[in-house]
C-alpha cells in the first residue's frame, strides 16, 4: 500500500508539471508574456528548426505520462513506473525551459524536479536525471543555445555555474537518500531484532500462561474436593461431639453411683481410705503453619490420635467393668454368706436363751449390713452395665469417627499431592497416661479403684471433648478457607484466559507490523 500510494503521488506531481509546462508555453506563444524584456534582450520568437524542437519537448513529457497512466491502470507497483515518471519529470522542466524561450529563470524548475525524484528514495534516478539535464545544458550550449539559455552569445562561464550547482544539488540529494536508506536499514534491522524477542518473549509468556491455566483447572477441582472433604468431616466431628457430650452425662452418673457405694462401703468398714491418682497428659505443641491445609492437616493427626487413644482407654474401661463387675458379684455372695451366718448366729442366741439375747442383737445387725451391702451390690451392678452401655455407644461413635477420620485424612493426602511442598511437616500429637495399679483383692479395693478409673475416663472424655471442639472450630476455618481458594483460583484462571488474549492480540498486531513495506 505504502508503494502504490507513493508512485500514484508521484504521478500527480508530473502531472503539475506538466500544467506548468503548458501554461508557460500558451503564456509565452500565446499572449508573448514577457516579450519587451525578451526584445531588450535580442530574443525574438523561433522558427524553424527551433520551432520544430519546441514542439517535440513540449509534446514528449506530455506523452511519457500518458504511458505512465496506462501503465498504472494494468499494474499499479509496475518496476517501470519509477524510471518512466522520472523521465516525465526531468523532460517537463526542459519543455518549461525550452517553451519558456530559454530564460535563465526557468532553470530553477531543474531543482523542484531534483527534489520530487528524490521522493522515491532511489539514488540512480536522480543520477539518471542529473545526467539527463548535464547532456541537455552541454548538447544544448553547443548546438542549441537559445532554447537553454535564450540567446547564442550566453557565457559558457555561466552555463558552468549552472552545472556546479546542478551537481551540488544533486549529490546533496543523493547523499541525504543515502543517509536515509542506511538509517532505515539500521531501523529495519533493529526493528526486526525487537520483534523477534518480543515474539520470544511472547512464545514463552503464552507457554507460561497455558501452564499456569492447567494449574488453576486443576487447583479448582482439588479445592472443591477440599471442600467437600471438608463439609463431611465437620458433619463428622459435630457427632462425635454430641456423642461425647452424651457419654460426659453417662460418666457423671456412674461417678454419683460409685460415690455412693463407697460411701456404704464406709459405714461398713469403718473407714475407707480414699485413692487418688493423678493422671498427667502431656499435649506436644502443634506449629500451625501460614497454610490452611497445614493446620487441617495437624488437626486431623491429632483426632486420629485422640480417637485411638479413646478406643484403647474406651477398651480398658470396659475391661475394668467387667471385673467390677466380678467383684459386686464376690460381694453379692459374700453378703449372702454372711447373712446366712447371721441367721444361724440368731438361731444359736435363740438356744443360748438370756445368755445368747447380746449376741442375737448383733447378729441382727450382721444381718441388717449384709442386706445392705446386697442391695448396694445390685445398685452398683445396675450402674455398672449402664455405664457398659455407655461405654458400647461410645465405642461405636468413635469408630464411626476414625473410618470418617481416615476419609478426610485420604482426602488431604490428595490435596497435599496437587500443592505439592505446602505440608511442610506433620506434628503428630500423642498422649501418655499413667494406668492405674491392678484391683485390690478385697471390696474396698476394687472399688476405689473402679471410682479412679472413672475419674480419669472422665478427664479424659473432657479433653477429648476439648480437642474435638478446637478441631471443629479450624474445620471450620479451613472450609472457609476453601472457600477462598476456590475464589481465587477462579480469579486466577480468568485473568490466565485474559493474558492469552493479550498475547494473541500483540502478536497479531506483531505479524501485521512485520508485513509493512518501508
Amino acid at each position: 500500500m505504502y508503494a502504490l500510494n507513493k508512485n500514484s503521488l508521484m504521478i500527480l506531481f508530473s502531472s503539475v508539471t506538466i500544467l506548468l509546462s503548458i501554461i508557460i508555453t500558451v503564456l509565452h506563444r500565446q499572449f508573448h508574456f514577457l516579450r519587451d524584456y525578451l526584445s531588450l534582450r535580442g530574443i525574438f520568437p523561433f522558427t524553424g528548426k527551433l520551432l520544430l524542437i519546441q514542439h517535440i519537448l513540449f509534446i514528449f513529457p506530455i506523452v511519457l505520462l500518458i504511458f505512465s497512466f496506462v501503465i498504472v491502470r494494468m499494474n499499479k507497483d509496475h518496476k517501470a513506473l519509477p524510471p518512466l515518471i522520472m523521465l516525465t519529470l526531468t523532460f517537463s522542466s526542459i519543455s518549461i525551459i525550452a517553451n519558456g524561450d530559454g530564460l535563465v529563470e526557468y532553470h530553477f524548475s531543474i531543482f523542484m524536479v531534483i527534489a520530487l525524484i528524490a521522493f522515491f528514495d532511489q539514488i540512480r534516478l536522480v543520477v539518471s536525471s542529473t545526467l539527463i539535464f548535464a547532456v541537455q545544458h552541454v548538447v544544448g550550449y553547443f548546438y542549441i543555445p537559445e532554447l537553454v539559455c535564450g540567446t547564442s552569445d550566453y557565457q559558457f562561464s555561466l552555463l558552468l555555474i549552472h552545472a556546479v550547482f546542478l551537481l551540488l544539488m544533486s549529490s546533496a540529494t543523493i547523499l541525504f537518500i543515502y543517509t536515509k536508506q542506511r538509517n532505515t536499514k539500521q531501523f529495519e534491522e533493529t526493528v526486526a531484532l525487537q520483534q523477534e524477542a518480543l515474539k520470544e518473549i511472547l512464545n514463552g509468556l503464552n507457554k507460561t500462561s497455558g501452564s499456569v491455566l492447567d494449574s488453576t483447572t486443576y487447583l479448582s477441582s482439588s479445592s472443591e474436593e477440599l471442600l467437600s472433604a471438608g463439609q463431611e468431616i465437620t458433619s463428622s466431628i459435630q457427632s462425635v461431639v454430641a456423642a461425647t457430650n452424651g457419654q460426659l452425662g453417662q460418666l457423671n452418673i456412674g461417678m454419683e453411683s460409685v460415690d455412693s457405694m463407697l460411701s456404704q462401703i464406709i459405714q461398713i468398714n469403718g473407714k475407707a481410705d480414699r485413692v487418688n491418682t493423678n493422671a498427667k497428659d502431656t499435649l506436644r505443641e502443634v506449629e500451625k503453619g501460614t497454610e490452611t491445609v497445614d493446620r487441617m492437616a495437624d488437626q486431623m493427626d491429632k483426632i486420629d490420635h485422640s480417637s485411638k487413644i479413646v478406643v484403647r482407654l474406651v477398651n480398658e474401661l470396659s475391661s475394668y467393668s467387667f471385673d467390677i463387675d466380678r467383684n459386686v458379684v464376690l460381694i453379692s455372695n459374700i453378703a449372702d454368706q454372711t447373712n446366712l451366718l447371721a441367721l444361724n448366729a440368731s438361731i444359736e442366741a435363740a438356744r443360748a436363751g438370756e445368755h445368747g439375747k447380746g449376741f442375737a442383737v448383733v447378729a441382727n445387725e450382721v444381718r441388717k449390713l449384709a442386706l445392705q451391702s446386697n442391695e448396694s451390690a445390685a445398685d452398683i451392678k445396675t450402674v455398672i452395665q449402664t455405664i457398659q452401655e455407655g461405654i458400647g455407644y461410645i465405642s461405636d461413635k468413635v469408630h464411626v469417627n476414625l473410618i470418617e477420620i481416615e476419609k478426610g485424612t485420604e482426602l488431604l493426602s490428595r490435596t497435599k499431592s496437587v500443592f505439592g511442598e505446602i505440608i511442610q511437616s506433620t506434628h503428630h500429637v500423642s498422649k501418655e497416661i499413667h494406668s492405674i495399679s491392678d484391683a485390690s483383692a478385697d471390696l474396698l479395693s476394687h472399688s476405689a479403684d473402679t471410682r479412679d478409673i472413672l475419674e480419669q475416663v472422665s478427664s479424659i472424655t473432657h479433653t477429648f471433648a476439648h480437642d474435638i471442639e478446637t478441631v471443629l472450630a479450624t474445620t471450620e476455618e479451613q472450609t472457609a478457607a476453601s472457600h477462598e481458594l476456590n475464589d481465587i483460583s477462579l480469579l486466577l484462571q480468568t485473568l490466565t484466559e485474559e493474558l492469552n488474549e493479550i498475547v494473541q492480540k500483540v502478536t497479531t498486531s506483531i505479524e501485521k507490523e512485520s508485513r509493512i513495506q518501508f
